[in-house]
């Protein structure tokens, strides 16, 4: 697939997901950020969009608890300008 297929396809992954909490057109934004450093990538962005929340996949289970902070999402957290959700998978 080309990059802006793969785009379009995780933009509409993420519509699909913010659906059930019903926010109006201008309380959500969705965006796909690609970088060599994701967690770089998320910053730059949050800090030149002045961006107030971040909701953020939690490091998976199966990362040791040594490595999480290394983790995109720890790292983003620890240094984001602003307020990050971490939302963690459901258990099955």
């Amino acid at each position: 697939a080309t990059a802006t297929r793969r785009r379009i396809e995780h933009l509409v992954l993420l519509r699909h997901w913010a659906e059930p909490l019903r926010l109006p057109p201008g309380r959500l934004s969705t965006h796909v950020i690609e970088g060599a450093d994701a967690a770089e990538a998320l910053l730059a962005y949050a800090r030149a969009n002045e961006v107030d929340h971040l909701v953020i996949g939690a490091p998976p289970e199966v990362v040791p608890p040594a490595a999480r902070a290394a983790t995109v999402a720890l790292r983003v957290a620890a240094a984001a300008p602003c307020t990050v959700t971490l939302v963690r998978p459901v258990r099955r």
